[in-house]
């Protein structure tokens, strides 16, 4: 992909979340939103990726080979070559006797009864591995992800709520006022419910029979 398909991608996705319209604050809640929003997609593709396994509508053993290293994303658009090139006919076209070019790679493995895909078409950036190599600092010091992922999808969903209820409380005084209330309110809830119901109690006095 060039640099300026990159820019026309980001354009495109930001476009649906800012304008030129916007004030500052604007801009920057909106822009924050759009992060969280994509992240939020991120991170649920992961999980999918992780804990499920795509159903095939092939049952050709590369196909299943595929479904089990592809993300989701990467093995649909796989899928969909794989099904095209069972209508491919494989035409040898030859020049000075020594080239032949043949319709469709996926269309070849299949004549020449190939079942699995060579290790050397399975590029890294398309499996669900992808994101699990090492990750040095500027030091070259490994940094070790521990995150749980299902506490992060969490965290985004809430982000994500929060930057809505924001973006809505900021359109009137009314709702700025509104919005700083609940969320001292709730504050104070959740603090209760992070001391657990031991902790609310007043300690009982020793010397009381």
């Amino acid at each position: 992909m060039s640099s300026s398909q990159r820019a026309e991608g980001s354009h495109g996705f930001f476009k649906q979340y800012i304008s030129r319209r916007n004030s500052l604050m604007d801009f920057i809640i909106r822009f924050e939103r759009a992060l969280s929003h994509q992240r939020q997609k991120e991170l649920v593709a992961d999980h999918v990726d992780a804990f499920e396994v795509a159903q095939c509508i092939l049952p050709m053993p590369m196909n299943k080979q595929m479904a089990t290293l592809y993300t989701r994303t990467m093995f649909q658009k796989f899928e969909q070559e794989l099904i095209q090139s069972t209508a491919c006919f494989l035409e040898l076209k030859t020049e000075d006797a020594s080239k032949v070019v043949f319709n469709h790679i996926l269309a070849l493995f299949r004549r020449d009864q190939i079942e699995y895909m060579p290790d050397k078409y399975i590029l890294k950036r398309w499996k669900k591995i992808a994101k699990s190599g090492l990750v040095s600092d500027a030091n070259g010091n490994e940094i070790k992800d521990s995150a749980d992922p299902g506490l992060l999808i969490k965290r985004s969903t809430m982000s994500r709520l929060a930057s809505d209820v924001v973006e809505d409380a900021l359109m009137s005084e009314e709702g700025c006022e509104l919005l700083s209330t609940t969320i001292k309110s709730l504050q104070v809830k959740l603090k209760l419910l992070k001391d657990g119901p031991n902790r609310r109690q007043c300690p009982r006095n020793l010397n009381t029979p």
